[in-house]
This record gives C-alpha cells, structure tokens and sequence, in this order.
C-alpha cells in the first residue's frame, strides 16, 4: 500500500509538469538553484544524493532545462521535466570518471553549479548460493553492484584454484552466474571485469570449502543424531556429504530436543577470544523441496560447555516460515558474532534444533557443519 502511496505521489508530480515541455518559452535570465529535495520531501533539503534517485531541484529559471549534470554524468534527457522554478531529474546510475561533488544545470541563458556529493556504492560479494555445485552445474556469486563495476556477461572472466577459468552465462547488479568447469579445485575464485574499468575481486566463500569441518557424518561421533544420518535419494548427496534428515514434529512448549549434539573444533583465532568473532560465520547446507514443511521455526544454535549461548538463525533472513530451498540445496551463513559476549574452549559442544511455543512439522535436510573466515 505504502509503493502504492509513493508512485502515485510521484505521477501526480509529473502531472504537475504536464505544462512544462522541453520547448517552454526561455527563461529570462540565467539559472539558479537553491536547494534539492528528494520526490516526497520538497521540505527537507538534501546535501548529498545516490545512483539512480529521482531529485527535485529547486531555483529560478530553471525551464528549458537543456542538460543536468552530476558530476561528470550527464542526465537523461528524456529524464528531464522543468518549469521556471523546479526540475525533476533522476541520477543515472553509472561510476564517474571524475569527482567533482557539484551538481550543475544548463539552459539556453547558461549554467549554475551547485555543490551536492552523490555516494558511490561499494562492490560487494556475500558469498556463493550454493559452495558445492558439481561439474557442469550452475555456480552464483552474490553481492552487489557488479553491474556498476563492469563484471558484465560479456568480457568477464573467472578464475578457479588451479587456473581453470569460466564466462558469465548472466550477469545482473546482485548475481554473477557461471557453469563450474571441469578441473576446478577447492579454494577461492578471482572474477576479473570487462574493459576499461577491469575490476577484479576475490571472492569471500570457497569453491568446495573444506576448511574447519566441525564434525564428521561418516561416522557420526556425536549423540542426538545418528537416528537421522541419511545418503539419499531424497534429496541427492553433494560432494560424498552424508545428512541430516529430519521429517519429525517437534512438540512446542519449547521443549529441549536437539536434532544433532557433538562437540566440535573451533578456530585457534576463537578460543576465548571474543575480538575475533566478526572474522568468522558458522556456515552450512539445508535443502528443503518446494511445497513441503520445510523448517517451519528458526533455528536455535546452542554453544555450551562450558558457558552457554545461543541464537536463532533465520534461514530466509525475512522472517518468513516454512522456510524452503525451492528443491535445491543451498548454503547458509550464522555470523560468529551472534554469539557475542561468549568465551569458546577449543572444543565446545554445539547442539542444534528446533524448539518454539507450538507444535511444528518439518521436512528438511541439513548438512556439513563449518566455521570459516568471512
């Protein structure tokens, strides 16, 4: 409702420039702008503005507006709608060539600067959906601006441990894709970016990570667990990992019932040493099929032995329950630090389950317990 409310603001601004065409008469004198607003909020001046944001710019002989710039990007010019007092313009979501902080507007009686910083986003990369694909399936990096940074379909180019390398099949501003080529090896991936700006990263997650694997499935040395181990079919093994399978209710009254309990080697870097946490994620892989129960709860992760401490970790990040894979397996990322204010001995016991007020069926398949740097 509250897009609904926004767009409609917006269009109704538009309207307001429906007697304003590019062809209005000149203005009488050169241009000035006083302040810049965002579309909602023509009280509140902005200092400073973002990629791709819709402005409002205020002044006096601003119609025919002929070119807005933002540093050195230059505006749609379709973008563009002017009358003598206010332009809505939207930044183009592009990387400058040069910095120059200033917002310029030009008319046919000249042009005015003003000063106004846009924030340019960071290059990120969140990890893989999935560590483990096989050969000839499908790899995701995730992260943010690739778009902005040049890691385009077309002149990409990513490199495996051991010098293999593989195109984009698609590439978008949150997702790089690509088929994981015949040779690659455990390890981490270098994604270098079309010309001119060649950018290149190392991505945080590992190809077949096989760091600080906390417990074996194979056997299984823990308790509260081995009734659940699994190899298949359903779902289908990855990379020789056994499973936990758990189709079971679990009673509510949060009721103590961990599904998995062993103890389990932590990082050298962790052992009571709290200033390391944000170093390191608990990460691990669930498969849950499309229409099944799913996890139908967070899940409680429980450090103890000594000391206690425990988080529960939303596997959507949204809050939203029967959480599932859509049929696929993926990998999942607890940072360390939701386990602040705890001092780890090398070998605690970690259990892990589902536990809330009410009764709850599941159906899921979770795996391969690690804690890695991030």
């Amino acid at each position: 409702m509250k897009k609904s409310i926004i767009f409609f603001l917006f269009f109704a601004l538009l309207a307001g420039f429906a007697g304003c065409s590019k062809n209005d008469d000149p203005p009488p004198g050169a241009p000035k702008i006083t302040r810049v607003t965002t579309t909602i909020d023509r009280t509140t001046a902005l200092t400073n503005g973002e990629l791709n944001q819709w402005l409002l710019i205020f002044g006096e002989n601003l119609s025919g507006t002929q070119k807005v710039e933002f540093n050195d990007l230059v505006a749609e010019y379709s973008n563009i709608y002017s009358n003598d007092t206010l332009i809505s313009v939207q930044i183009p979501r592009k990387l400058p060539g040069n910095t120059s902080n200033k917002l310029v507007v030009t008319t046919s009686h000249g042009s005015a600067s003003f000063d106004f910083p846009i924030e340019i986003p960071q290059l990120s990369n969140n990890g893989f959906e999935f560590d483990y694909p096989a050969i000839g399936s499908e790899l995701v990096i995730n992260g943010d601006n690739f778009d902005l940074y040049g890691f385009t379909k077309e002149g990409t180019t990513v490199t495996f441990t051991g010098g293999v390398t593989a195109s984009l099949t698609e590439a978008t501003a949150t997702t790089l894709k690509m088929l994981v080529p015949a040779g690659a090896q455990a390890g981490a991936l270098t994604v270098k970016g079309s010309a001119p700006l060649s950018s290149t990263f190392t991505t945080k997650a590992w190809y077949l990570d096989n760091r600080n694997i906390l417990l074996s499935m194979d056997p299984f040395t823990g308790w509260n667990g081995a009734a659940f181990i699994s190899n298949g079919p359903n779902p289908t093994t990855f990379a020789g990992q056994k499973y936990f399978k758990i189709t079971k209710t679990f009673g509510g009254g949060w009721a103590w019932d961990p599904f998995m309990s062993n103890r389990i080697p932590v990082p050298a870097e962790l052992v009571n040493n709290q200033n390391n946490f944000n170093k390191y994620t608990l990460k691990f892989e669930v498969f849950a099929a499309a229409g099944s129960a799913g996890i139908p709860s967070p899940i409680n992760i429980v450090f103890q032995d000594p000391g206690y401490k425990e988080t529960w970790f939303d596997p959507s990040g949204r809050g939203q329950y029967p959480f599932t894979t859509n049929g696929k397996w993926m990998t999942m990322s607890c940072p360390m630090t939701n386990f602040a204010g705890h001092n780890f001995p090398a070998t605690p016991i970690l259990e892990i389950m589902l536990r809330g007020e009410n009764a709850a069926n599941s159906d899921f398949a979770i795996t391969n317990f690690r804690i890695v740097p991030q």
